[in-house]
This record gives C-alpha cells, sequence and structure tokens, in this order.
C-alpha cells in the first residue's frame, strides 16, 4: 500500500469521524488549526485505523500528531 492509498484511507477516516464529505484532507491539513479536532475524536479517527490496517497505535506517539501526514507516515512505519 503506497502513501496516496493511505492518505485517501485517511481522508475517508476524517470525514467520517468530522461527518463532513466535503473536507479537503492533504498530507499538510493539521489537525487542530484545520479541522479544529478534538481529542475524543483523534482517538476515534486512531480507533478506525487500527482496525482498517489491523495495527496498533501508541497512545504516546498518537499525542504528537499535528497533521495529516504525521498519521500517514506512521502507518506506513507499521505496515
Amino acid at each position: 500500500m503506497d502513501e496516496k492509498e493511505i492518505l485517501n484511507e485517511v481522508a475517508v477516516a476524517i470525514k467520517d469521524v468530522l461527518d463532513d464529505d466535503s473536507l479537503e484532507i492533504t498530507m499538510e491539513t493539521s489537525f487542530v488549526e484545520d479541522l479544529d479536532i478534538m481529542s475524543i475524536e483523534i482517538f476515534q479517527l486512531v480507533m478506525i485505523l487500527e482496525e482498517k490496517y489491523g495495527i496498533k497505535m501508541d497512545e504516546n506517539e498518537i499525542s504528537e500528531f499535528e497533521t495529516v501526514e504525521d498519521i500517514v507516515e506512521y502507518i506506513k512505519r507499521l505496515k
């Protein structure tokens, strides 16, 4: 699975969590500045992605995520 495919899957998950299909999600999208996402929504997103990819994300590292790229790169490392 390449970076573009992971980005697309992450974007779908973000739109589902935020219930907003109109969002433009890029690698540079910031969770706080662009999406105004709260920590509970980040954890919902993580749960979706863990199930989708069959991975377990470290809670300490999750708290460091600032952009969509952070999650995409993290998933690439685990896959």
